[in-house]
C-alpha cells in the first residue's frame, strides 16, 4: 500500500480509520521520502560550574542533551541536570553540604556530535569523569527499566564500579530496590566521550529501550516524578561522591572492583580469553583510583600478549589524529566507503583499541573479545576486516601508521 500523508487535516479521521483497517489484515510497511540537506550552522552548548575548592583538580562533569523534542528523550536529563544543579548549589551556599573539592560542570548540548564538540573545543577543561542523564524519566508505562552504561573496556575506571555502587546504596538508603541492569559500552549516547582518546571515564544512565523512544508518544503526560526523582538522587550522590573523592572513597571502591573481579572469574560462561580481558581492564579500573588517591602505590601496567605472531599487515601499529567517535558524513569523495561508522561498534571499538602501543593484529583481537566473538577463526575474520579499512583510515588521515 502506498499512502500519502500530504492530506488536509479534514482527513485526520479518515488516515486513523485507513490505518486500523490494513493493521487489521495484517503487517503493514510504511515508507516515506524525505527530502533532506547537510548546511553549515551553529548549535549552542551550555554550562556551569559549582566551584570546587581546589580549582588544581580536575572537574566532574554531567551531560544532558539538548535539541530532541521529547520530553523522556531528552527533557528528562536535562531537567534532571538543572535540578541538581540548582539543589546541590542550595545545600553548599547554605552549609547543608560541605563545598567539594572538585568543580561539577552541567553541560547540556547536542547529542554525540555537542559533547564531543565541547570537549574539543576546550581542552583546557580537564575532567576526572562524566555522567550522562539520557532518557531517565519514564519506566513502567515504557515498560523499560534504568540501565547504567559501563565505560568501554579500552577506559574502564574507578567509575564503573561507583556508578553500581551508588545505584545499590541508594536501594538501602530507599529501603526499596528497582529493576535496573548494567550494561557493556555500545555508541548510543553521549557516553561515547567515554573513548579514551578524551581521557574522560563516562557512564551513562538510561531507561531504555523505551515504547516512546523517539516517537510522538514522547510527551510529557508520561513522565514518572518518582523515576526522575530516583534517578536524579543516584545522579546527584555519584557526582558529589566524585566531586570530594578521595583517599577513603578510593579504599571503599577498591574493595568494590576486587568484588567484580572475583564475580566473574566465578562466571562458568565466559571464556578464559575473555576473563584474561577483563581481569586487565580491572586492572587498569584499580590503576586509576590514584587520581583519586596521589598518595597510593602505583600499580603495575598489565597487558595481553597474543601467542599468535600477527599475520602479514597486522604488526603495524596505528596513531589516531583525530578524537571521537566517526561518521564519514559530509566527506567530499567521489565514492562513499563501504564502512558505515556512525553509531557501530564495529568499526569504533577498534579505534579507541588504538593508542599507539597496540599493533593491528592486537586491536583485531582486544575488538573481537569486547564484541563476544572468542573463536580464533573469528577473530582473524575480524582482523581481514580492519586491515582495508584501516588502511582506508591512513590513506584519508584519520590516522598514522607509527
Amino acid at each position: 500500500y502506498v499512502f500519502s500523508c500530504f492530506v488536509s487535516k479534514n482527513h485526520e479521521t479518515q488516515k486513523g480509520d485507513f490505518l486500523r483497517s490494513l493493521l487489521a489484515k495484517g503487517p503493514v510497511r510504511l515508507t516515506a521520502e524525505v527530502e533532506t540537506s547537510f548546511y553549515n550552522g551553529s548549535c549552542d552548548t551550555i554550562s556551569a560550574a559549582l566551584m570546587g575548592t581546589d580549582p588544581s583538580l580536575p572537574e566532574v562533569m554531567a551531560y544532558g542533551h539538548l535539541y530532541e523534542p521529547g520530553a523522556n528523550d531528552n527533557a528528562s536529563g536535562c531537567g534532571v541536570l538543572l535540578e541538581l544543579a540548582k539543589a546541590l548549589n542550595h545545600a553548599i551556599s547554605r552549609g547543608i553540604l560541605p563545598r567539594p573539592r572538585r568543580t561539577i560542570r552541567f553541560i547540556m548540548g547536542y547529542e554525540c556530535t555537542g559533547s564531543m564538540g565541547y570537549l574539543a573545543s576546550h581542552p583546557e577543561r580537564r575532567a576526572l569523569c562524566c555522567a550522562v542523564a539520557d532518557m531517565v524519566g519514564t519506566e513502567d508505562i515504557d515498560r523499560t527499566h534504568l540501565t547504567l552504561w559501563h565505560n568501554p573496556l579500552s577506559n574502564w575506571s574507578f567509575t564503573d564500579a561507583a556508578i553500581l555502587a551508588v545505584n545499590r546504596l541508594y536501594q538501602e538508603y530507599a529501603g526499596a530496590s528497582h529493576s535496573w541492569e548494567e550494561r557493556p559500552f555500545t555508541v548510543g549516547s553521549d557516553n561515547i566521550i567515554g573513548d579514551p582518546i578524551f581521557r574522560i571515564p563516562t557512564t551513562a544512565m538510561i531507561t531504555e529501550p523505551a515504547l516512546s523512544y523517539h516517537s510522538s508518544l514522547d510527551h510529557p503526560g508520561r513522565i514518572d516524578p518518582a523515576i526522575l526523582k530516583r534517578d536524579g538522587m543516584i545522579l546527584g550522590a555519584f557526582l558529589y561522591t566524585m566531586a570530594d573523592a578521595g583517599a577513603q572513597t578510593a579504599r571503599f571502591l577498591e574493595e568494590e572492583l576486587l568484588k567484580m573481579g572475583e564475580s566473574w572469574q566465578r562466571e562458568p560462561d565466559v571464556s578464559l580469553k575473555k576473563k584474561e580481558q577483563l581481569s586487565v581492564a580491572l586492572g587498569r579500573a584499580l590503576a586509576s583510583l590514584k587520581e583519586l588517591d596521589p598518595s597510593r602505590p602505583s600499580s603495575p601496567a598489565l597487558s595481553r600478549t597474543d601467542a599468535v605472531s600477527p599475520p602479514k599487515g597486522g604488526e603495524r601499529i596505528p596513531c589516531r589524529l583525530v578524537p571521537g567517535c566517526l561518521t564519514f558524513y559530509g566527506c567530499p569523495w567521489t565514492e562513499q566507503p563501504p564502512w558505515k561508522p556512525a553509531w557501530s561498534d564495529e568499526w569504533n571499538l577498534p579505534l579507541f583499541w588504538a593508542d599507539g602501543k597496540r599493533n593491528l593484529w592486537n586491536i583485531a583481537v582486544q575488538t573481537s573479545l569486547e564484541l563476544g566473538e572468542y573463536s580464533d577463526k573469528e577473530i582473524a575474520a575480524r582482523f581481514e576486516r580492519l586491515l582495508p579499512y584501516f588502511e582506508f583510515l591512513a590513506e584519508h588521515r584519520y590516522i598514522a601508521w607509527k
